[in-house]
């Protein structure tokens, strides 16, 4: 079996746009594996999994559930505007 993974390229290149937007994909091996070993257990129980998640992703748009995820909010800063001005004379005057 040809593995295409053999030999790592020498030169160290940053990631681009492309790059970091592709996936490989699942292999074979992986999918056949276990769950508890770090696999999916087979393309059925793949494919029920997926079906099982997309159909949970619209049930939860449809009837407005809140994400898991909520929104970062902002916090205020930790001085206050006569702090922040002494600290900025503090660094012009070297101390």
């Amino acid at each position: 079996m040809l593995d295409l993974y053999t030999f790592k390229n020498p030169i160290a290149v940053d990631p681009n746009r492309f790059e970091k937007a592709y996936s490989t994909g699942i292999s074979p091996e992986q999918m056949g594996r276990d769950p508890r070993d770090g696999g999916y257990g087979g393309y059925v129980n793949y494919g029920l999994n997926k079906g099982l998640w997309e159909t949970w992703k619209v049930f939860k748009k449809a009837t407005g559930m809140r994400p898991y995820e909520q929104p970062a909010i902002a916090r205020p800063p930790p001085l206050t505007e006569e702090q922040m001005r002494r600290a900025a004379q503090g660094l012009e005057a070297g101390e």
